[in-house]
């Protein structure tokens, strides 16, 4: 058996499933990896480099029989299950007079049933082992609806699993299992084509003006994964999110990405801050010099443990508070942040190094 930690992530033929199993195979994991049918998930496998640590497993997510064959293969392969990935949905919009029945019962089928299962399952498994993550993939169209695509079918099963999620977080976290979701805005894969009109149009729904990547929500999934503490969490990722800004930050802080970092910020921003009691004050371009010049802490190969601590905004101005240990130093720090023509970016880092927590 593989000493390695295990997800199962469902889903994964394709689009955002099929880039999450990627980034865990990345860091070492084995993958248990979901689709309808063997012919898509071997053409996934043929991607990601057919590695020995993917094991694919075909069916259909709703039926409890394939949930628990995902479990039961997943621990003969690689002796249990650390994560799941409820990654699998579909989305169709309409308006609620013009949905037939078929409709409803495939969204009921694949967004609710493919969650509760494969769920069951893993609260089951998880609870028994003392420890395990639960992550589901929801949208952001359930947090705010938009009259611009009518949808209360995907709203509503949505909505319902970001609810399940703080439900289920309580429920289990005796058992240190932790639940989070994820919840994307409109994020380009290959299920939206590249029809210049439908590109067009759905770039225009968020006020960023264009489409998430399918990295948005990888980044976002691994900064759940290693925030040890974070649990019962629901992240929009839409383009909109004060909690976007927080996890890109996070993430660029730790990957050393200064490129990354100058898209948070705004151009005058300025940081300041105190470590071992000595003062610090940098223009935002002096500190992403020092950022760029640095080893990063993934080249240190230092554990992400970044977490975001609190958030609070009033209007548009809002502020972010962080814990971000790194580089032998226990930062804790503030971000305020400004909304300006439709865009949240950082105008202030203040921060100190906490000694001793």
């Amino acid at each position: 058996m593989n000493a390695n930690k295990t997800v199962i992530v469902t889903g994964a033929s394709s689009g955002i499933g099929l880039a999450i199993a990627e980034a865990y195979l990345k860091r070492g994991y084995n993958v248990v990896g979901n689709a309808r049918t063997m012919d898509r998930l071997q053409a996934a496998a043929q991607q990601l480099g057919n590695p020995a640590n993917f094991l694919p497993v075909a069916g259909d997510i709703a039926l409890p029989a394939t949930a628990a064959a995902l479990f039961e293969q997943a621990i003969a392969a690689f002796g249990k299950v650390d994560i799941l990935v409820n990654n699998a949905g579909i989305f169709l919009p309409n308006a609620i007079g013009d949905y037939t029945e078929a409709d409803v019962n495939t969204i009921v089928s694949t967004n609710l049933m493919g969650f509760f299962y494969p769920s069951q399952q893993a609260a089951r498994h998880m609870s028994a082992n003392g420890d395990g993550h639960i992550v589901t993939i929801s949208a952001s169209i359930a947090l705010q609806p938009t009259a611009k695509v009518p949808a209360i079918l995907p709203i509503m099963i949505k909505g319902g699993l970001n609810s399940a999620t703080r439900g289920l977080a309580i429920e289990l976290a005796s058992s240190n299992v932790r639940v989070n979701a994820v919840a994307p805005g409109i994020i380009q894969t290959p299920m939206h084509g590249t029809d210049e009109g439908t590109v067009g149009f759905l770039n225009g729904l968020s006020p960023a003006g264009k489409m998430g990547r399918t990295q948005d929500i990888v980044d976002t999934v691994l900064h759940l994964t290693d925030s040890k503490f974070t649990s019962g969490t629901v992240i929009a990722v839409d383009g909109d999110s004060i909690t976007d800004i927080a996890v890109a930050y996070l993430q660029g802080v730790y990957r050393g990405d200064a490129a990354t970092l100058a898209t948070l910020f705004d151009p005058h921003a300025q940081v300041y801050g105190e470590i071992n009691g000595l003062p610090y004050h940098k223009t935002i371009a002096a500190y992403l010099e020092g950022v760029a010049s640095r080893q990063s802490p993934l080249q240190l190969g230092e554990p992400y443990r970044m977490q975001i601590l609190a958030i609070d905004s009033i209007g548009n101005v809002a502020t972010v508070k962080l814990h971000s240990p790194m580089l032998g130093l226990n930062y804790q720090l503030f971000l305020t942040l400004r909304l300006l023509e439709g865009k949240w970016s950082i105008v202030n880092k203040t921060f100190s190094h906490i000694q001793g927590c």
